[in-house]
């Protein structure tokens, strides 16, 4: 009875206070943005939406707006002109927990006779008018059985093949999972997933923390000439701006995982999100006798330092770290008897380091990008699972590493949009293997043994332009675009 009391009573306490953060009052704090280089919209009106209710407030000088005493709830936020431009941010969700902070980066029209009215519900560009996708923050944290995973989001997409429970594969538009590239903030990530094959993508959960990201495009056709070596879909994602009035943590409970987040302020123009999570899925498997529990962690990192008012730094990190062990002790059914038998054990490793900085002018940006990404692979067997050297018959190493740099220069004037830039990638490939195995070709039996280790290093170089004119009042664009790519492997690199 004192157990049923405990619980009525923790149960009416979480209700209550679930209750008080539902009823409370929020802030939205932001700015207002020229997207191209970064000028204050100084005089523009921006307001807050959510159905009868409107509130209206105007830009600063420097750019900042801000709307207090706001029911929690969605909010679409929009920025109009004097001249009647209009871009809307659909779907922004007010807390009474922290303040909500919104960047309103407007692409403004230059030459209006009349009234434009501009408010999309979905992104567009030039270059991918009918083949992007995309979709904001909000959407992505109440999509149903997504659970705070990056890999189930993309499902919804057109075009993306939906994945199974524990897959290993993320295909766009029927392609190969080796022909996606993916990119947060303009910095490349080998992988979204933990537990993902090698040269390939996909795998059994996401390795990026939800909390970091703001939105997401996905492109699978007419891919911007500046990403290389994309054949079948190209994820862009946008990573979210810390708070920066004070620390606050967020601790969240997956299905599978557990993490916690920091974010706050290191200064009066940098703030930083850090975040990490650790699995317990291994002990989910554990009871029910699966051969293999796999268990993983991953660490997040977001810097965004604000240089000054047309140049910006921002430096992101991601680390993940998996590894799979073999459940010999379950009880003995045929099944796991066998899968314990050749099913090897080992681990993997994930880790990127860039930064991003830009340059913002008048007519355009210059952006400079420097990255280094890893992959590293181990796996091992015993016959037997003893454990000893002498009953080895697996040790595998590889490993793969890619230092970039892209540089790019985006020009626009009143009717035409013009980018270009180059790229260079320093690749690193290892493989150390060692295998035993038994051969019965021919009728006959033996145990043949193979001893393999290679090291590969080449360059690839890349350079491409694009140009964009418009007509016709903005109405009417054509669009082309030129990327040639080189890479100095041959017969005598390998």
């Amino acid at each position: 009875m004192r157990v049923q009391r405990a619980f009525l009573t923790a149960t009416l306490l979480f209700s209550i206070t679930l209750s008080s953060f539902a009823q409370g009052v929020g802030t939205v704090q932001g700015e207002a943005l020229d997207a191209l280089n970064l000028s204050p919209l100084t005089g523009w009106e921006v307001d807050v939406i959510q159905g009868q209710f409107k509130r209206v407030t105007t830009v600063d000088e420097e750019g900042y707006f801000e709307f207090t005493e706001l029911p929690t709830g969605l909010y679409n936020v929009r920025a109009l002109s004097p001249q009647g431009q209009i871009q809307t941010l659909h779907e922004v969700l007010v807390r009474s927990t922290k303040p909500t902070y919104v960047e309103l980066l407007v692409e403004r029209v230059t030459s209006l006779d009349e009234v434009a009215v501009r408010a999309d519900a979905f992104h567009r560009t030039p270059e991918t008018p009918l083949s992007i996708k995309n979709i904001n923050r909000s959407e992505m944290m109440r999509m149903p059985g997504a659970v705070l995973d990056l890999s189930r989001v993309i499902q919804s997409f057109p075009g993306v093949l939906p994945k199974p429970s524990f897959g290993y594969a993320i295909a766009m538009r029927g392609g190969a999972p080796n022909e996606n590239r993916y990119l947060l903030d303009g910095i490349s990530l080998p992988t979204v997933n933990h537990f993902s094959i090698q040269g390939a993508s996909g795998g059994a959960v996401s390795l990026i923390n939800l909390d970091h990201i703001q939105g997401m495009d996905l492109i699978t056709g007419g891919f911007p000439a500046e990403v290389d070596d994309a054949l079948s879909g190209v994820l862009q994602l946008e990573g979210r701006n810390a708070r920066t009035d004070r620390w606050g943590i967020r601790a969240t409970q997956g299905g599978t995982d557990y993490g916690i987040t920091f974010e706050g302020p290191i200064g009066e123009n940098t703030a930083v999100t850090l975040s990490g999570r650790n699995s317990f899925s291994q002990h989910y498997f554990r009871l029910f006798n699966i051969p293999v529990l796999p268990a993983y962690q991953d660490a997040q990192l977001r810097i965004r330092h604000r240089i000054s008012e047309n140049k910006d730094l921002t430096i992101i990190g991601v680390g993940g770290w998996d590894k799979y062990r073999l459940y010999t002790e379950g009880r003995g059914s045929d099944a796991l008897l066998y899968n314990v038998g050749y099913i090897p054990e080992g681990e993997q490793q994930t880790e990127v380091l860039g930064a991003r900085y830009r340059v913002f002018k008048d007519n355009g940006r210059w952006e400079y990008v420097l990255s280094r990404d890893h992959v590293g692979n181990q796996a091992e067997k015993f016959v037997g699972n003893t454990g000893t050297e002498s009953d080895r018959q697996l040790d595998y190493q590889s490993g793969e590493t890619n230092t970039r740099f892209n540089l790019s220069h985006h020009v626009v004037s009143d009717s035409w949009q013009w980018k270009y830039g180059l790229n260079v990638v320093h690749r690193d490939y290892n493989l150390d293997m060692w295998n035993v195995r038994y051969n019965n070709a021919l009728g006959v039996a033996r145990i043949d043994t193979a001893d393999y280790e290679q090291q590969v290093s080449f360059q690839s170089f890349g350079a491409f332009t694009h140009l964009t004119k418009n007509y016709l009042d903005n109405r009417l664009s054509t669009s082309a675009g030129l990327r040639l790519d080189m890479h100095n492997l041959n017969l005598t690199t390998i």
